[in-house]
């Protein structure tokens, strides 16, 4: 099965195997791998998600793609049923409703099978990323809380790691750490990529932050960073809500994504530089992104709500005066209030 794998690591006729690494948690990997997927998704490519977070399974919760604990993983992993490409493809849940070219990988209970051998959940990952990449064009991986003994096999056979650092200071030494860990487990220098994540407006400077990375890691510094990510407001508004950084994110925020996966060789580079042509397919795409969400609620403002507000006051009044003065639940009535006593301060 390794051997298999390693052979058709470099097939042309598979696809690209990406994972998205980080020194610690809350530096926006899980929210990366998502906006990179959408984008590639926008681009015709069909894209396979897999969520190694075993404790909080980030990825699968924040785009609400059910179920969120992968059983069907988990049989595989137990040698309960064989790696299959028919099973392998009931791993994988469709992202979205309407569309079937993004599809995620929950995580498993446990990625230790009932014998608790890690070589043998070794060799039937590996079987499975083989049979994924067959069927999709590229794999984006969050490593979440992949176990270290796995690392190296997933890793070694890696298109792209792409290692995010955040220019929060408190993350700088975790970074360098795990970035020295990738370097010495990944066998071409030339697939892992660095991609600065500014989480904070005044945080590190970004000139300072690439210089000392690299020094500390001894990458060259010839194209190892990947476009760096701005601080955004929408961060905090895309997880559960079935969308994306890319889909939430300004025209600014969608070419960095574009930018980023042209960079991991995922796309091709844009010729243009303003993003007009990207932005005309991406109104459609867009609108019927709109129509597989809820429409949200729009509160009125200004007259039209001063309007409904003196409308609703007569309601307010006789409701008042039918409940009297002090609303009583079925609790009370019942002699169930709380009594209240008097605290004694001497």
């Amino acid at each position: 099965i390794i051997f298999l794998a390693r052979s058709r690591g470099e097939n042309s006729e598979t696809g690209k195997l990406v994972v998205v690494d980080s020194g610690k948690g809350g530096v926006g990997c899980t929210s990366i791998v998502a906006a990179i997927g959408e984008s590639l998704v926008e681009s015709g490519k069909r894209v396979g998600l897999i969520d190694f977070d075993i404790n909080t399974q980030n990825l699968t919760r924040f785009l609400q793609a059910k179920p969120f604990i992968n059983e069907n993983l988990q049989l595989l992993i137990n040698r309960s049923k064989p790696v299959t490409e028919e099973l392998v493809e009931q791993c994988f849940a469709p992202v979205w409703s309407d569309s079937d070219s993004i599809r995620i990988m929950a995580p498993p209970f446990r990625l230790l099978g009932d014998d608790g051998g890690i070589a043998n959940t070794e060799r039937i990952l590996l079987s499975i990323l083989m049979i994924a990449r067959m069927k999709f064009d590229v794999l984006l991986v969050d490593r979440g809380s992949l176990p270290e003994e796995l690392m190296e096999p997933i890793y070694s056979r890696a298109s792209k790691v792409l290692s995010v650092v955040s220019n929060d200071p408190a993350s700088v030494y975790s970074s360098i750490t795990q970035v020295k860990r990738i370097k010495s487990i990944v066998p071409n220098l030339d697939t892992i990529k660095l991609l600065e994540n500014r989480l904070t407006r005044n945080g590190l400077a970004s000139k300072w932050l690439s210089s000392e990375l690299l020094s500390a890691t001894g990458l060259s510094g010839d194209g190892v960073f990947c476009a760096s990510l701005n601080y955004s407001k929408t961060a905090y508004r895309w997880p559960g809500s079935g969308m994306t950084l890319y889909s939430l994110g300004d025209s600014k925020a969608r070419k960095a994504f574009r930018a980023i996966a042209s960079e991991l060789e995922l796309l091709e580079a844009e010729l243009t530089g303003d993003g007009i042509a990207r932005e005309s397919s991406w109104s459609s795409f867009g609108s019927r992104l709109a129509k597989r969400l809820p429409s949200p609620r729009v509160f009125p403002q200004g007259k039209d709500r001063v309007a409904i507000e003196e409308s609703l006051l007569p309601v307010i009044s006789k409701m008042g005066e039918e409940k009297g003065p002090v609303a009583r639940t079925s609790r009370q009535s019942e002699g169930f209030a709380p009594k209240f006593t008097e605290p004694d301060f001497q």
